[in-house]
């Protein structure tokens, strides 16, 4: 399944999700991307661009090496805080980031995924910028999706999400354990 471009958005839409009623007024700003595959069952060239203060841009493609087999298979997302606001250095070469687990969604599998948070959230918009599957499709065939020029729009954010530096990801669980974490970096900061 287009696994590592639903848990960017995915992702994202778990932000987006914390909203409050208040507006607010901040500055959101993409870091960086980390992808660790444990289980080498994708392989992935994603880019998230910020277009403006408000809206991200998910180009690429992720080719599913493997079906994955809703028993198999679970999902569930972490959004973590850094402790300090600030990257503490170890040595020259080496930055050491504490983290404060915020968030974190109980474990489902692929196919509760998709035909719940995905099909409620993702596909709809989804489905014009990509090759992404139908939320009924379940177990998810080996293929290559793509993804081109997804725009996803970062309306405000909830209490958990105040300026500072945070960490979300998006893990992916095999029966025998971890498989993949989709880590995106970011940070928000007032408005000046």
């Amino acid at each position: 399944m287009l696994k590592g471009v639903i848990a960017i958005i995915t992702i994202l839409i778990t932000i987006n999700k914390l909203v409050h009623s208040q507006e607010t007024d901040y500055n959101y700003h993409y870091d960086k991307l980390e992808i660790t595959d444990l289980a080498k069952a994708f392989s992935q060239n994603i880019t998230v661009n910020k277009l403006d203060d408000e809206t991200f841009e998910i180009n690429g493609f992720v080719e599913q090496h493997a079906d994955l087999i809703d028993n198999e298979w679970q999902t569930e997302i972490i959004l973590y805080k850094r402790d300090d606001d600030v990257e503490q250095k170890t040595n020259e070469e080496e930055k050491v980031e504490n983290y404060k687990e915020l968030y974190r969604s109980r474990k489902i599998g692929a196919c509760e995924f998709m035909q719940t948070f995905y099909k409620k959230y993702l596909y709809e918009t989804l489905s014009k910028y990509s090759n992404a599957p139908h939320y009924s499709e379940c177990p998810f065939k080996a293929k290559v999706y793509n993804v081109t020029n997804y725009p996803f729009k970062v309306k405000r954010f909830g209490r958990f999400v105040k300026p500072g530096y945070y960490r979300l990801d998006g893990v992916l669980n095999k029966k025998d354990g971890l498989a993949a974490i989709y880590s995106i970096h970011f940070h928000i900061d007032n408005r000046t």
